[in-house]
């Protein structure tokens, strides 16, 4: 994994993702349900698997191994991201466990995420 430090580049930074948030809708039943996701911003990050492992699913799975991983996506600073959204890059998704701001600078931005879990 990459120091924890602020000397990004802007080359090493070349994936394009998308940071979206739920969207909530009533249920009926007095809970809120995950409708839809919205575009919270646009960023171009660089992207590293920290770890990843295979585990057997469960009867809704039908019993499948499920690989799923750890990821750190680091981009510039903005405020804004949270652990409800995820993480967007082509048509895969990571649950957003942190973000930190790498050495309190306000220059890089952490993003460490779960990909093949549910939120």
């Amino acid at each position: 994994m990459k120091k924890k430090t602020d000397d990004f580049t802007a080359g090493e930074m070349r994936h394009l993702v998308t940071i979206q948030k739920p969207v909530y809708t009533d249920d009926g039943a007095g809970g809120k349900t995950i409708t839809s996701w919205a575009l919270v911003c646009k960023a171009y990050c660089y992207m590293e698997e920290i770890r990843s492992w295979e585990k057997y699913g469960d009867d809704a799975t039908g019993g499948r191994i499920i690989s799923t991983g750890t990821w750190a996506f680091t981009t510039w600073w903005r405020k804004g991201v949270e652990t409800t959204h995820r993480l967007a890059f082509g048509n895969k998704y990571w649950n957003i466990r942190s973000s930190e701001n790498l050495l309190e600078r306000n220059k890089n931005l952490q993003i460490v995420c779960e990909k093949g879990v549910e939120i």
